[in-house]
């Protein structure tokens, strides 16, 4: 069972069931006469409310008038033919929740079915099939007027259901939306009395139920998803924390770079080839404790019993641990909740982790552990509690509302981001979910332990279609820097959507691109990768390519890449802080959902590893046009999903040491030369160095084949002696790990000799 299947069959998701009825609906109406059915203005969606209040239009207030009035009624029965305060029917609760906001002539002034209301918007033209042009406060008609319900936006309504009153997504009822109708909210004219259209169809009232649960969230096909295997063999020896490489047989290599650790050092071990790859799936505990854990990645989590008094998941990496425990003194109840493995490991599940249906899913990352609350239905309460136990660590509430975990010398070692929520609302363009920052940590102290609190915007989950998660994570525990991906949003502009992952698709982080469908939200993907001229040296590069897989794609534009010009921190960047880029030197591709997309990139990397360009990664858009192409990019980088992308990939040649810049000598004073080896290179067992004032035509000084011990040296005296004063220049070559020749030589730099009673220049000549 998939890791979306086991969230629906669990947690209760409803089916993401597009309707294509829509405009086949529209296109009946005109059939049946109702030319007045015209398109509603195209205006955003205005989001639930979250943060600092927004001062509220007439109108805007009105609508939340309308609103409020509805949920006071949540959870109340249904019942044919009435319309309350105890009982309702879905026109029932439309006309109640207009007449307590004192607002029912914006509505035609009287108690009509579902179908009526539609036949009276339809003949004002106030009735649209599109979806994308709905707002807050829009009634919504299903199956021709056979139901009704109040739009709350972002694909979220409020109707009375057989189950009762409930909070659910547009398309997930068992009935096919219609249309939306547009109340007069401004009332500045008087509201027309009402006249029978008789040739719109009288659909009696069907009661409604929410679908069953199902899988809506889009799945990746491993058919399409598997790429063609590499054609070299892979050498294990040259392997580090974020890329692999493969020996061809033409004598170049092909090395994989990923933006997250793909692999890891097992304790105890040092050498590269002791690399093993990582792997987050849980297995029991070994030791017979209970618990679930992961121990090959970088990060080890623990999952236990949710009373464990150490607390119910830690994770530890080097020689910190940080672990959260429930806090039974700040209102948290006593639970006997344990974790249960599912999903071949990707996933730990707490059910009846608190009461009221709150449960908790852990997921396993490279750099600390995914915590999502689940609320399987809206609780009394909207604030959890949780102690927070880090040796050796200061938890501190930084600025931006997240938690920083300082060691003594006040340098971060870990971060819990102020957290995210998400919905089981219907969404095209974010492939279902409202996700937003309408929650926030703060920190005290119980018993003498720190106590992290998560407060949930109650008006957030009144509107919210259960279940909704509160992603509490640990990020950057023991992470390797300098390789990132993220994406950022123009929908949200300060909120920070680094690791964005949804809990029903553990599998994978979900990157965005281009222009949300139906919206004018905008999104962008940013690519970092660890240390490109230090990790290949001076190579000559043959080819890079920088692969993507789309698993989901709209629109028709092509993926616009651009180099960044600025620099930028994943666990910062947002739509209001991305960096610059270098418009003039744009690269573009087109791609199909389910195929590998791969993106020539061969002049970023040869600027960036052979020409010393300062190198701040890539930045991967839509056209900039309203067409612009939507795609949604699988971003797995763990053990067997590494392939998921997405990666850089580079063939090259010509593996060589790169010679360092020499200060000039002075007289009899020894100079060291000194240089590197590129972080791919297995271990270095021979080196030889040459220096010549005559371009290597002949040589004035020259190490020899130096092997053993001496071998594993980086720098190398010449003796003075055989120096004359002057300029030389010097190179070096190096044998690696189990390489029958030497590498080629490295780029030669100038040493100069002077006397020592000159005057040292400031620099060489």
């Amino acid at each position: 069972m998939s890791a979306a299947n086991t969230t629906a069959a669990h947690w209760g998701l409803w089916r993401r069931s597009r309707v294509s009825v829509l405009v086949a609906a529209a296109a009946a109406l005109l059939a049946l006469g109702q030319t007045g059915a015209v398109a509603l203005a195209d205006q955003p969606q205005p989001k639930p409310p979250a943060g600092q209040p927004q001062p509220l239009t007439p109108d805007q207030q009105r609508i939340e008038n309308v609103i409020a009035a509805a949920k006071q009624y949540l959870g109340v029965p249904y019942r044919v033919g009435t319309e309350g305060p105890s009982l309702f029917d879905c026109s029932g609760l439309v006309f109640r929740a207009f007449s307590d906001a004192g607002l029912v002539d914006r509505i035609g002034g009287a108690r009509l079915r579902a179908a009526g209301y539609m036949r009276l918007f339809a003949s004002r033209g106030l009735m649209t099939a599109n979806e994308s042009q709905a707002q807050r406060g829009d009634l919504v008609i299903y199956n021709n007027g056979a139901h009704i319900a109040i739009y709350l936006g972002d694909g979220r309504a409020i109707s009375a259901l057989l189950s009762g009153v409930t909070v659910h997504s547009v398309n997930g009822i068992s009935l096919p939306v219609t249309g939306f109708l547009r109340p007069d909210w401004s009332g500045d004219g008087t509201v027309p009395p009402f006249v029978p259209v008789t040739n719109l169809p009288d659909t009696p009232e069907v009661p409604a139920t929410l679908v069953p649960t199902a899988d809506w969230m889009p799945t990746l096909n491993p058919a399409l998803t598997a790429p063609a295997p590499r054609e070299g063999n892979e050498r294990v020896d040259m392997r580090t924390l974020n890329s692999r490489t493969f020996e061809n047989a033409d004598g170049t290599f092909t090395t994989e770079l990923h933006v997250q650790p793909i692999f890891y050092q097992p304790p105890g071990t040092t050498d590269k080839a002791d690399l093993q790859p990582v792997n987050l799936g849980f297995v029991a505990d070994p030791k017979g404790s209970g618990a679930a854990v992961v121990t090959t990645s970088p990060v080890a989590i623990a999952a236990s019993s949710a009373n464990t008094a150490t607390g119910f998941v830690r994770a530890t990496a080097g020689d910190y641990s940080v672990s959260l425990g429930l806090a039974a003194g700040a209102g948290m109840s006593a639970s006997k909740a344990v974790p249960v493995v599912l999903d071949g490991g990707r996933v730990v599940d707490y059910f009846n982790f608190q009461p009221q249906s709150v449960g908790l899913r852990v997921l396993a990352q490279t750099d600390g552990f995914k915590a999502f609350l689940v609320l399987g239905k809206v609780p009394d309460r909207n604030k959890f509690s949780f102690t927070l136990d880090s040796p050796g660590l200061t938890p501190v509430l930084a600025e931006d509302g997240s938690v920083h975990l300082t060691d003594a010398d006040g340098n971060t070692v870990a971060r819990i981001p102020r957290p995210l929520l998400l919905d089981s609302s219907d969404i095209d363009g974010s492939g279902g979910g409202v996700f937003t920052s309408a929650a926030s940590l703060s920190l005290s102290t119980s018993r003498g332990r720190p106590v992290l609190t998560v407060t949930v915007d109650r008006s957030f989950l009144e509107e919210a279609v259960m279940p909704a998660f509160v992603d509490l994570s640990l990020t950057e525990f023991g992470a390797a820097a300098g390789a990132d991906v993220a994406f950022a949003s123009s929908a949200h502009p300060n909120a920070n959507l680094h690791g964005f992952q949804r809990p029903e698709s553990p599998g994978y982080d979900d990157l965005w691109l281009g222009r949300e469908p139906g919206t004018r939200s905008d999104n962008q993907v940013f690519l970092k990768f660890d240390g490109l001229s230090q990790l290949l040296g001076t190579v000559d590069v043959a080819s890079a390519s920088l692969e993507l897989l789309p698993y989901l794609q709209q629109g028709g534009g092509a993926t616009t890449v651009h180099r960044a010009t600025s620099d930028w921190n994943a666990d910062a960047l947002t739509w209001s802080t991305r960096p610059s880029v270098d418009e003039a030197d744009a690269m573009t591709v087109d791609g199909a959902a389910g195929a590998w997309t791969s993106i020539d990139v061969s002049s970023y990397i040869t600027d960036v590893m052979s020409r010393g360009q300062l190198d701040y990664g890539l930045v991967l858009a839509g056209d900039a046009s309203p067409k612009s192409t939507w795609d949604r990019l699988a971003a797995s980088d763990a053990g067997a999903n590494a392939e998921f992308g997405p990666r850089l990939v580079v063939t090259w040649s010509g593996l060589r040491p790169t010679a360092g810049v020499a200060s000039p000598a002075a007289g009899t004073t020894s100079t060291t030369l000194a240089w590197t080896n590129p972080l791919l290179s297995a271990a270095q067992l021979r080196f030889e160095v040459q220096v010549s004032r005559d371009g290597f035509a002949t040589t004035d000084a020259d190490s020899g084949v130096v092997k053993g011990k001496a071998g594993k040296m980086t720098q190398w005296t010449p003796p003075t002696t055989e120096l004359e004063a002057g300029s030389y220049q010097w190179r070096v070559r190096a044998r690696y790990g189990s390489d029958k020749a030497f590498s080629a030589w490295s780029t030669a730099q100038i040493i100069v000799v002077i006397p020592a009673h000159q005057v040292l220049p400031h620099s060489p000549v």
